[in-house]
């Protein structure tokens, strides 16, 4: 017996490999969200991937074997077998837009690709499909055509040339108004730029605003101008020029709005001459003499006034001043008249009846022939139709047309002044993404105009919930999204989210239709996940969509911190319940030195928390709750009895300090009973009224009520020396700050943390100075670790400080040990 022994090892793992690379292969097909077929020249499917078995329910044995006839409305099978052909017979790739129809019967449009599949031998063997799903890009291409069409009514309807003008001066797009008034077609004039028909005289200045607009320096402006008609004649026009800029703040294009002026300034050139033109011009007509006594006006003047003639000759035009320009302006205007003999702008003046409008004026000064005094000729229309055009326009680029709601482009715009904001005060912001849920299957069902219908009580109500400062916004198809703004803590904005949800819970009613719609939110919160707009708008999309996956009808913070954040929340505030009884707290003192002398001159009182399991928590952990929570009072109430016993002791002891500082909360401070328990820690501990000083913060000063006021006012009384702390942080008024019962300010550590780099810092913290200074107050700067810090503190005047520099807060034993070593 023989045989053949053959090594098959290498052939075994080529096949295994073989079996891998199918599996691998078939698991790349199955995670594209595309549809992807396999069909033989006769239109028999041979294999599908996942996504396709689910667009049609089907398992894909149910689909192999079987035909577009037999899974496909009959004249979308048509069609399908139609395209296949193209593919077989021209044996080339073939794309098309072609209908479907899903599991549930309702039609949707797939873009296909189709690719002619070869044998080894070259035979065409059948044709590979792959689709995706274009419905809701074709509705928002027919959305944003419905939005143009609306555009475009405005713009060729307008009684005003309006033009779109390139950065480089060409025009884009201009309205049959413009032709009109420059006498070419509109062909001709996208061939050209504004430059061409602009007069030289009057371009220079032209392009100087253009380079200011672009440059940033100003956002609109306008001017008169002369352009050449295609006749060779010139033609006078006021331009008024706004930019449009990209999301990235890149220019697209100018919007600029020309109106016909022609007439009115040769209607001025002549008016004097002309006493029929005077009489019957459209524009309003004032001739004053040298004092500016009004020595006739036209009927013009009266239809726009609403004043007689007699009402007015002898009199000053200052009759028709609506209050809306200062002192200032009226100067700069006769400074012009009589350097240049004329003045030219818009001004707002008031009719008899009171009505406030805006008007184009030009005054001119006129020397008669019989050389007697100037007298002032002014010429001037009513542009109320003008600004509301423009204001129309300036919406319509804005606002969402349907709800009417800030657009994505305004929604981002005014995120960005919030942050901005926000990060001056210190505070935070939280930008929250709201989508409707199954919205789809509202518009597929019963159409979009109830689905429209819908999103415009949507807005209604998120509308009538938020709080005033807040924004909304109407981002794309049925997304919202808010600007939460001058939050604390990222818990706050819980409550508003809360609801939000809520307005869902009643059913909408829309044409007979009673619909039942939730939501699914995502929040996004500045400065924890990110400072930049666009990052924030992501992020919390990304968190509304983790909302949908949690059930629907929910929200989710953009990071699992939020929520760990609350739920550290949750167990502060009830362990500050326990804490005080258990004696968990303890203060500690910082020294105050005079800049000076050098001399000791007082001591901040500052609370620590060292829980038995969590150790030492941070006090801005732990006071906002308690003041949310209340239970500031009672906390307070213990450590200003803790720090006037301790102070007592410390002068019985022989040590001197000056003062004792306690920081006192707001709600203290409305407290009716707060000074009384000022006076009874005072007489129990023995600790004299000079020897302590109280803090409040700047911004609760400066939004003191009137009972706040008067616990101050109550408390200097008594003897107690009172500080602003955090100075530099809110928005002090001087007059305000003049009207407060207080002796001292204390700049906060932000601005002294980088002196002597910082020039911003310094400038503020010599603004702080100079103000306390002015007022006659103490001023003391908290944070200062470096000598040139106090050096250059002290150089400017500031008359205390605190900081490591000087010491560490201390405890009472510690504070001892230090004053024994330094003082």
């Amino acid at each position: 017996m023989s045989g053949i022994v053959q090594d098959i090892t290498e052939r075994k793992l080529a096949e295994a490999k073989l079996i891998e690379s199918e599996k691998s292969l078939r698991t790349l097909l199955d995670t594209i969200p595309d549809l992807i077929w396999l069909k033989d020249p006769e239109g028999v499917y041979l294999s599908c991937n996942s996504r396709f078995q689910e667009f049609l329910d089907l398992s894909e044995e149910r689909i192999i074997g079987k035909t577009d006839y037999d899974l496909f409305d009959p004249s979308i099978a048509d069609a399908y077998r139609k395209n296949d052909k193209i593919v077989l017979d021209s044996g080339k790739v073939h794309m098309n837009e072609e209908d479907a129809n899903y599991a549930d019967g309702h039609i949707t449009q797939l873009e296909t690709t189709k690719t002619p599949v070869h044998a080894p031998d070259g035979s065409l063997v059948g044709v590979l499909g792959i689709g995706r799903d274009i419905t809701e890009r074709k509705r928002a291409e027919s959305d944003l055509t419905e939005s143009e069409r609306r555009f475009r009514a405005t713009f060729d309807q307008a009684a005003v040339g309006i033009a779109r003008v390139a950065p480089d001066g060409h025009w884009l797009e201009v309205n049959e108004k413009l032709s009109e008034i420059v006498g070419y077609s509109r062909e001709e004039l996208l061939e050209k730029t504004f430059q061409d028909i602009t007069y030289p005289d009057d371009l220079d200045a032209d392009l100087a605003l253009v380079k200011e607009v672009l440059s940033g320096k100003r956002k609109t402006y306008s001017m008169d101008k002369r352009y050449i008609k295609s006749s060779g004649a010139l033609v006078w026009i006021r331009l008024t020029v706004s930019l449009v800029r990209d999301d990235d703040g890149e220019p697209l294009y100018f919007i600029s709005v020309i109106e016909d002026i022609d007439q009115r300034k040769k209607n001025a050139e002549k008016l004097i001459e002309a006493a029929a033109v005077f009489r019957s011009t459209g524009e309003g007509v004032t001739i004053t003499d040298h004092e500016g006594n009004i020595l006739d006006v036209n009927d013009a003047f009266t239809r726009i006034t609403g004043y007689s003639r007699d009402e007015v000759i002898g009199r000053n035009p200052r009759v028709l001043q609506s209050g809306r320009h200062d002192k200032h302006f009226y100067e700069d205007m006769w400074h012009q008249l009589l350097e240049n003999g004329q003045w030219h702008g818009e001004i707002w003046n008031r009719s008899k009846n009171g009505t406030v409008y805006p008007e184009i004026l030009t005054i001119s000064s006129v020397d008669p022939d019989d050389g007697g005094p100037k007298k002032y000729v002014g010429v001037f229309a009513d542009i109320s139709s003008l600004k509301a055009t423009e204001a129309r326009l300036d919406h319509l680029a804005h606002h969402d047309s349907l709800t009417g709601l800030p657009n994505r482009l305004l929604f981002r715009d005014r995120l960005i002044h919030s942050l901005a904001s926000s990060e001056r005060k210190g505070t935070k912001v939280a930008v929250v993404f709201l989508d409707l849920d199954r919205f789809k299957n509202i518009n597929d069902t019963l159409g979009h105009g109830v689905g429209d219908q819908l999103l415009v009580e949507v807005s209604e109500r998120i509308t009538r919930i938020t709080r005033a400062g807040d924004t909304v916004g109407r981002i794309s198809g049925d997304e919202f999204c808010l600007v939460l703004e001058d939050l604390h803590l990222s818990i706050e904005v819980i409550p508003v989210v809360e609801k939000v949800i809520q307005i869902f819970a009643d059913p909408f009613e829309v044409e007979s239709h009673i619909l039942r719609v939730s939501s699914s939110i995502g929040i996004a919160l500045y400065p924890d996940n990110s400072k930049d707009a666009d990052a924030l708008l992501s992020f919390a999309d990304a968190a509304m969509y983790e909302a949908k996956e949690a059930g629907r009808n929910t929200y989710c913070f953009y990071t699992r911190e939020m929520t760990e954040q609350a739920q550290e929340h949750s167990f502060v505030q009830s362990a500050l319940r326990e804490a005080q009884d258990q004696s968990q707290f303890y203060l500690v003192y910082q020294p105050q030195i005079d800049l000076n002398t050098n001399n000791l001159v007082g001591l901040e009182v500052l609370s620590r928390w060292q829980h038995p399991t969590r150790g030492l928590i941070p006090p801005n952990m732990f006071i906002p709750v308690a003041e949310q929570s209340g239970l500031i009072r009672q906390l307070g109430a213990w450590i200003l009895r803790t720090a006037t016993t301790q102070a007592r002791a410390w002068l019985d002891e022989g040590h001197e300090f000056g003062r004792v500082y306690v920081n006192v909360a707001g709600p203290q401070l409305h407290d009716a009973g707060f000074p009384e328990l000022v006076k009874s820690c005072l007489t129990e501990s023995g600790l004299p009224p000079e020897r302590l000083g109280l803090e409040v913060t700047e911004s609760f000063a400066m939004r003191a009520s009137e009972h706040a006021f008067e616990v101050l006012s109550s408390l200097r009384d008594m003897g107690i020396e009172l500080a602003i702390d955090d100075f530099g942080t809110g928005y002090s008024s001087l007059s305000y700050l003049k009207q407060l019962p207080v002796h001292k300010l204390k700049i906060d550590q932000s601005f002294v943390r980088d002196i002597p780099v910082d020039p911003n810092d310094m400038a503020i913290a010599e603004a702080v100075i100079s103000m306390g200074r002015a007022l006659n107050l103490k001023v003391i700067a908290e944070g200062v670790e470096k000598q040139e810090q106090a050096a250059f503190l002290y150089g400017k005047g500031c008359q205390e400080a605190q900081g490591y520099l000087y010491s560490r807060p201390l405890k009472p034993e510690q504070f001892e040990e230090w004053m024994a070593q330094t003082m």
